[in-house]
């Protein structure tokens, strides 16, 4: 986020994601969670500030963009 100039918070779900159970399937699935906060998530109407999800997408795009299989085996065997 910050090479890309991306603005970005910390944030820890005590609920948790798909990505917990995601990272430990197999012998370890490198596994990040780029996610945006939103209130009322469980009802049929989220309420989250359009900013955020630009962020998110650009933060996303710019990581995919960059991956090379260098860093893809760095992160599997950290």
């Amino acid at each position: 986020a910050l090479r890309h100039d991306v603005m970005y918070q910390h944030y820890i779900s005590p609920g948790g994601t798909d990505g917990g159970a995601i990272h430990k399937a197999n012998i370890g699935v490198p596994t990040a969670v780029i996610g945006v906060c939103a209130r009322y998530i469980h009802s049929t109407d989220a309420v989250f500030d359009i900013r955020d999800y630009q962020a998110a997408k650009t933060w996303l795009t710019a990581s995919i963009q960059t991956l090379n299989l260098e860093t893809i085996e760095q992160l599997q065997y950290q």
